[in-house]
């Protein structure tokens, strides 16, 4: 659930009426953007047979690949992931330049400091970024940014105080 509502907030197209308000301000969190820049410029992609989100920019050479990790018991899910990452990689080291930057973000409810896929990043030793995210924490501190922006008797808003309500459960 955390996830689809991820990728619905990101979406501009979707019927949340914020258009890119929230995509503005998951960038911003990355450091990708300026506020009110302009970001007609980025694609959002959805693969739901490798629960993965693409984020991508060809001007900055930017990608994004967010990947839900809170249900670990699909093991799956999780070879079909692992299968997607190399695969990205692969095409990363055979195509683009060291100036292309690559970030992958696990959503996880624990943070594994020993995560085999960071080091593998790491040893290749192109820009490639591994962040970890847990709903409770770095989801749940975006989505109240996104939140401030809002008008206080905006009817969104209070479908976004329910899904913080939810984050905040997941903590707990």
């Amino acid at each position: 659930m955390i996830f689809q509502m991820l990728r619905f907030y990101l979406d501009k197209n979707q019927s949340h009426g914020q258009n890119d308000k929230f995509l503005e301000a998951f960038l911003l969190k990355l450091k990708l953007c300026r506020p009110q820049e302009d970001l007609s410029c980025w694609q959002l992609n959805y693969y739901s047979q490798k629960s993965a989100i693409v984020i991508s920019q060809e001007v900055k050479n930017v990608k994004i690949i967010i990947r839900d990790k809170t249900d670990s018991g699909n093991d799956e899910l999780l070879k079909s992931q692992r299968e997607f990452v190399d695969e990205t990689i692969k095409f990363y080291q055979q195509n683009l330049d060291r100036r292309e930057r690559l970030i992958f973000i696990d959503l996880t409810n624990d943070i594994d400091e020993e995560n085999v896929l960071a080091h593998l990043l790491i040893e290749n030793k192109k820009m490639i970024e591994f962040l970890q995210w847990r709903p409770a924490i770095e989801i749940k501190e975006w989505v109240e940014s996104c939140g401030k922006n809002l008008e206080d008797d905006n009817w969104f808003k209070s479908h976004l105080n329910n899904y913080i309500r939810e984050l905040k459960i997941i903590k707990n």
